[in-house]
């Protein structure tokens, strides 16, 4: 009762925040509320891909390989997009980023494993498309438990907080971008056209010029 009144002020907001507090309350409301429209919005590619997959499954012709490519490339822009902009406060630009990520797997996933099995002897199609799976799978959990180290490392072991999910959001997408650049050389050189059969000049080629 007897300190000054910047004195108490200091205290008050320099003291831990207790179970109950209403600024605690106030804090844990933002943290929820980040949370909820971030994961909304991350959610999204995945809603993208399976709306963007149906209309372009029929198409045939150079349509896969082109698709393949494209989709590559929209997954790159997308991450490198979320990048520039999970810390920027607009749901808005998260949401489109996050999409045009959905929109690229959406172009290329199945075209991709449409090639893949194409490529194998038909008495072993069934393996390979197990393991495309059993690969997608693998390459998820080990991309889960990268992207917590990586968080982890960015200041998120230190308690949730707006701005450390911010900050380890921005480097966990930093950090995907070698892989999905390698993911587009790979789609480039899936999508490539066949090579031509060489032509082997035997004896029956010789004896036809004679003659």
């Amino acid at each position: 009762p007897n300190q000054p009144k910047s004195e108490h002020v200091a205290i008050e907001r320099d003291r831990p925040l207790q179970i109950g507090d209403p600024q605690d309350h106030l804090a844990k409301t933002e943290r929820l509320d980040w949370i909820a429209r971030h994961g909304i919005s991350l959610r999204i590619f995945d809603s993208q891909r399976r709306l963007i997959s149906l209309p372009v499954a029929g198409l045939t012709g150079e349509w896969p390989k082109r698709l393949i490519r494209l989709g590559a490339i929209a997954i790159l822009a997308g991450l490198a997009a979320c990048a520039l902009v999970f810390d920027a406060g607009s749901i808005a630009f998260v949401v489109l980023a996050a999409g045009l990520i959905g929109i690229g797997f959406g172009l290329s996933y199945a075209f991709m494993t449409q090639g893949i099995l194409g490529a194998l002897p038909t008495e072993e199609r069934a393996i390979g498309g197990a393991g495309i799976a059993t690969a997608r799978l693998t390459g998820a959990a080990a991309g889960s438990a990268i992207a917590a180290a990586i968080a982890n490392l960015a200041g998120f072991a230190h308690g949730f907080s707006v701005p450390a999910a911010q900050t380890a959001g921005v480097w966990v997408f930093l950090a995907a971008l070698p892989v999905a650049a390698l993911a587009c050389v790979t789609a480039w050189q899936m999508a490539a056209p066949a090579p031509a059969p060489a032509t082997v000049s035997g004896p029956s080629n010789l004896v036809r010029k004679r003659s």
